[in-house]
């Protein structure tokens, strides 16, 4: 709510803070280190891969439906953050709040990670449940470790979890399968969540759907197992379209300095920072954990660039 009341209190007569918009996404995704132990379970990976992509997934701010006029401030709600993982009265009631929550958000990014299966995981089918129920936007978000950096292959999604996705027959776009919570080998850390998922189940098969794809299907009861949701994979493209764009620039502005030093090498006097012109794309924004994709040279001699921390 804070947040909302501040974004109203600097956003321009377009609803804009800056060039932006506002947007809420839930985060759809298995845990990476689950366990009864909250001192030690967590969602992520030790190297903090799902954190990486969502700050890329922000800094892009894409909709593909409105690209590229408009781009997008992103703010996530995350179960980790959101819901108290301490105080298990805390947990289960802010547990119960999840249609509420989801309903709250304009969109449900799913992430299909390589370490961790997200299908068979009973929370995971809830929230694609609630997600195809509930959100404004039609279409779940696809995301996965090689996003925004490599593009996505369809078939190869497909086939590797053909109990997750699915291609639709007229479009041939990729499609997430809806699957009971409660059954169809799902799959729950803490036996006590088990009465949780099954309320939420059949809240969520009964209620009145708000979801534009949901509408369309005419679909008056969710049916598990035969119910899916079209995937947008669209702003993945776009994403790793500018990625991929901004890499080979890199690339050649890191070749040109390369150039630069070496020639200035041959002089007597060796150059100092002063002395060498720096392209103004050198000045590069980067956070204090990114990696700078470089041409392997031959050799470990590190190129000569400035940037700001």
């Amino acid at each position: 709510e804070r947040l909302l009341e501040q974004w109203a209190v600097e956003m321009d007569e377009h609803g804009k803070v800056g060039d932006r918009g506002f947007c809420v996404s839930t985060f759809s995704h298995r845990w990476e280190r689950p366990g009864l132990d909250v001192a030690t379970a967590h969602p992520d990976t030790p190297d903090h891969k799902k954190a990486a992509k969502l700050a890329a997934y922000g800094e892009h701010g894409t909709c593909p439906i409105f690209e590229p006029h408009h781009k997008f401030d992103y703010y996530f709600w995350i179960d980790f953050a959101g819901i108290n993982q301490f105080d298990i009265r805390e947990k289960q009631l802010g547990v119960c709040k999840l249609p509420a929550y989801i309903s709250a958000t304009t969109e449900i990014i799913m992430y299909n990670s390589s370490t961790v299966d997200y299908e068979p995981r009973a929370w995971t089918r809830v929230e694609r449940a609630l997600g195809f129920t509930f959100t404004a936007s039609p279409l779940f978000v696809y995301m996965d470790d090689n996003y925004p950096n490599e593009h996505l292959d369809l078939d190869q999604i497909i086939s590797s979890n053909p109990r997750c996705f699915a291609k639709d027959p007229v479009t041939g776009a990729l499609m997430l399968i809806m699957r009971d919570p409660c059954a169809d080998g799902a799959c729950v850390t803490d036996p006590r969540d088990k009465k949780l998922l099954f309320e939420l189940s059949r809240i969520v098969q009964k209620a009145a759907p708000l979801n534009p794809q949901r509408i369309a299907s005419g679909m008056k009861e969710l049916d598990f197992g035969s119910a899916s949701i079209l995937l947008d994979t669209e702003h993945y493209s776009i994403d790793c379209e500018a990625s991929l764009r901004r890499m080979s620039s890199q690339r050649s502005t890191l070749a040109s300095v390369t150039r630069t030093t070496t020639v200035r090498s041959s002089d007597t006097t060796a150059p100092s920072d002063s002395d060498i012109k720096y392209p103004e794309e050198v000045f590069l924004e980067v956070s204090a954990k990114s990696k700078l994709d470089v041409p392997e040279t031959g050799h470990q001699e590190k190129p000569r660039i400035k940037m700001s921390l």
